[in-house]
């Protein structure tokens, strides 16, 4: 949108559709309906989980988390964002990072989209070492220490496989 084809005659890849096509072949309806109803809880328990996890880390005073961390999820959405962690963390769990500019303030978040894939065991693997002592020191979100100005990190670079990290 807004932005100059690039594309030879205004050509698109065939794959996209073949892929679609593909699933559409393998699956029946009713699994496919399945498939998304899991997916969708999966994101739901994935909040509701980063939540809980907030205020447990208020309450234990977590340095760079003592406000908790913020979390959103839309209904319906397969997305979850929350404060990033580690970079450590982001780049275990392969979590996509995006630094926003609000208010004139930079703030990083990560976010993690469900797909078939991501399972609810991956889900606890990653709340557990979000749950660790310092997996969110040195982070770049919007809470910690007044006054204390953190660095600015980017998300973690792509491996020499070209993905970011290698699990979720």
């Amino acid at each position: 949108m807004s932005s100059p084809d690039s594309t030879i005659a205004g050509s698109r890849s065939g794959f996209a559709s073949l892929a679609v096509w593909n699933h559409l072949a393998q699956f029946s309806e009713e699994q496919q309906v399945r498939q998304a109803a899991e997916v969708l809880r999966i994101a739901e328990y994935t909040a509701e989980r980063l939540r809980s996890l907030s205020v447990r880390l208020q309450e234990r005073g977590e340095p760079w988390a003592e406000d908790g961390i913020e979390v959103g999820h839309g209904g319906h959405a397969l997305s979850v964002w929350f404060q990033r962690p580690r970079a450590e963390i982001a780049r275990k769990y392969s979590l996509a990072c995006v630094p926003l500019n609000l208010g004139g303030r930079r703030h990083d978040y990560s976010h993690v989209y469900v797909m078939p894939h991501v399972t609810q065991r991956l889900i606890d693997e990653l709340l557990d070492d979000l749950s660790r002592p310092g997996a969110w020191a040195g982070g770049t979100g919007t809470a910690g220490p007044p006054g204390v100005r953190r660095p600015a990190r980017r998300c973690p670079a792509p491996s020499a496989t070209g993905r970011r990290g290698g699990r979720a």
